[in-house]
């Protein structure tokens, strides 16, 4: 997120992108390759989507309304994956969008609590465009 908001959606996503590829490096899970993409590559990729209405120069509410909306897409990939993926999980008479939606957002909501209570104070303490980082 903190590379989208400075550095624009390209950087984000291929960040994000590049965080989902180690991610699943050190903690591979997989299914079926397009579970795989969905919750890895494509889900953290979304968080470049935050540049889309942010920049670090934008107002803080613009900032945070692009967490939301990176952060929501991310939601979007890894529920899809969980609703197709591992609808079995869920227990006898739980649908599988709703399993997937409940667990989904069990950790979602949280992680996007802390990432504005952290990342927006942050973002503001670092240099606009790196212009001092060196």
């Amino acid at each position: 997120l903190l590379v989208a908001i400075r550095h624009g959606v390209r950087s984000g996503v291929v960040a994000g992108v590049a965080y989902g590829i180690v991610n699943f490096l050190l903690t591979p899970y997989f299914v079926h390759p397009i579970q795989l993409a969905l919750d890895y590559p494509v889900a953290f990729g979304c968080l470049g989507a935050a540049a889309v209405v942010a920049s670090q120069d934008s107002p803080l509410w613009r900032i945070a309304a692009g967490f939301l909306l990176a952060i929501s897409l991310r939601w979007v990939a890894h529920v899809t994956s969980g609703f197709v993926y591992f609808g079995e999980l869920a227990p006898a008479g739980t649908p599988a969008w709703t399993y997937s939606l409940i667990y989904n957002s069990s950790y979602l909501i949280p992680e996007t609590i802390l990432t504005l209570l952290v990342g927006l104070p942050m973002i503001r303490r670092l240099d606009p465009a790196g212009k001092n980082s060196g």
